[in-house]
């Protein structure tokens, strides 16, 4: 699914000649971690994933855990690095401090927090591989630390989902805009919220498979299944408000509405420069002067040119 949606972001973009940016590499990125994740898990299935673990030869448990273990650091750092992505196209519409102070906080805290975390999970036995082969000499630390730190991590990142989903509209709500249409641009750029509510049910099973003498084989099955859902979900929301060109495509109807912006985002007082000021009050060709195709900033660029609506500037932006 997230495949097929990525797939559909630079299909848009690459025929209708938008530019590819940072956040679409960082995506890609992400996709690979959680290809990597999947193949690994599937793997780990001819070796006894999914069956109770007394049923799984002996040799096969390490091989299954080892694959497993791998695995889960792959998902940590997929969920990490799509959600960076996100938060970096959300960024070409930061227009003032305090929209780039939140999104690169969430930037940060969320690549601190899964990072450490993917660190943490083969840092936890010494050596590494007593992980998964516990007959060996060695130590590891008590199931319930890195337990309880995961389910932290887990929470953290399911947070992040929901600033993330509600954070475009306040870019959105000061448009002025049709409300169907913002109600619709809203909720194509707040699809992340789906990731948050996977991100929590996954984390739900988090204290189960970390329970010391845990039928990890079986057990981990549910937890599998979620995290690679968090991931799909982050990496398809990411992608879907990048198809705005298809949708005008096939509703050319789309392409012909007119737009206006209150010209006020920045809620600062209006200067007397004209248009130029007003551009600086919405970037419409994002940070890097090129248009990326994104539905938030087709929005506010759907026609060729800017216009004051009304002589000596009252703070709205016309759209021709």
């Amino acid at each position: 699914m997230s495949l097929f949606f990525m797939a559909l972001r630079f299909w848009c973009k690459m025929k209708h000649h938008k530019a590819i940016g940072w956040d679409d590499c960082i995506l890609i990125i992400g996709w690979m971690f959680l290809a990597i994740y999947v193949s690994l898990a599937i793997a780990a299935t001819r070796y006894g994933l999914g069956r109770h673990l007394d049923s799984v030869p002996s040799d096969d448990v390490a091989v299954a855990g080892l694959l497993l273990f791998v695995a889960e650091f792959f998902a940590i750092l997929a969920v990490a690095v799509s959600k960076s992505s996100f938060a970096v196209t959300l960024l070409r519409f930061a227009l003032e401090r305090w929209h780039k102070v939140l999104l690169w906080g969430v930037i940060a805290s969320v690549n601190l927090v899964m990072w450490s975390c993917a660190v943490l999970l083969l840092a936890q036995c010494r050596p590494t591989r007593k992980l998964w082969n516990v007959v060996i000499d060695g130590s590891c630390w008590p199931r319930s630390v890195y337990t309880a730190y995961s389910v932290f991590a887990g929470t953290w990142s399911a947070a992040m989902d929901f600033i993330l989903a509600i954070f475009p509209w306040v870019l959105i709500w000061p448009m002025r805009i049709r409300t169907a249409e913002k109600i619709g641009v809203g909720i194509a750029m707040s699809l992340g919220v789906f990731a948050g509510i996977t991100g929590v049910i996954k984390t739900t099973f988090l204290p189960a498979a970390g329970a010391p003498e845990s039928d990890f084989t079986y057990i981990s099955t549910d937890l599998i299944i979620w995290a690679a859902a968090e991931s799909a979900v982050v990496i398809s929301a990411a992608s879907i408000p990048f198809m705005r060109p298809l949708l005008v495509s096939l509703c050319p109807r789309v392409a012909n509405r007119s737009v206006g912006l209150y010209g006020r985002l920045h809620r600062s007082r209006r200067s007397d420069s004209g248009a130029a000021s007003e551009n600086r009050r919405w970037p419409a060709r994002g940070v890097d002067g090129r248009n990326h195709g994104c539905i938030l900033e087709d929005t506010a660029t759907r026609s060729s040119g800017m216009t004051n609506s009304m002589p000596g500037g009252s703070g709205i932006i016309a759209l021709d």
